[in-house]
């Protein structure tokens, strides 16, 4: 878990970046002050979730919420859905003997279900992997 001082600091490298970043746009500079133009606080926040990698861990909470709901339930304590690289899920299996049912009988259907929950993922397929 982060602490409060480090996303403090992580709020004041955000604040210079876009100090700095607004001083070379002249033309968008109030003419009576030499202040940069106010950002809206959505968008300063939104950068600071990705600075910090916020965003990440709420995917994360969603794929594994949408795992437990597609996997059968024989399979649910012995499956870690883990990353997605290229469309490609990832999923650790801890028996040698589940894997091997998974990827021959429950593959296909875990991934068209993910897709209709989580299209945003744009998932092609996945790996069972030992683990």
């Amino acid at each position: 878990m982060t602490s409060f001082p480090a996303l403090a600091e992580d709020l004041s490298q955000l604040n210079e970046s876009v100090t700095s970043s607004s001083r070379t746009r002249l033309s968008s500079r109030n003419p009576m002050t030499d202040d940069p133009p106010p950002r809206q606080l959505g968008d300063v926040l939104a950068q600071l979730m990705q600075l910090r990698g916020y965003s990440q861990i709420q995917e994360d909470d969603r794929l594994r919420s949408a795992w437990k709901q597609v996997v059968p339930t024989a399979y649910s304590t012995l499956t870690r859905p883990a990353k997605i690289s290229r469309g490609v899920l990832q999923v650790y299996v801890s028996h040698p003997a589940a894997l091997s049912e998974l990827s021959a009988f429950h593959q296909k259907p875990i991934v068209e279900n993910l897709q209709k929950i989580l299209p945003e993922l744009k998932l092609k397929d996945i790996k069972f992997r030992l683990g």
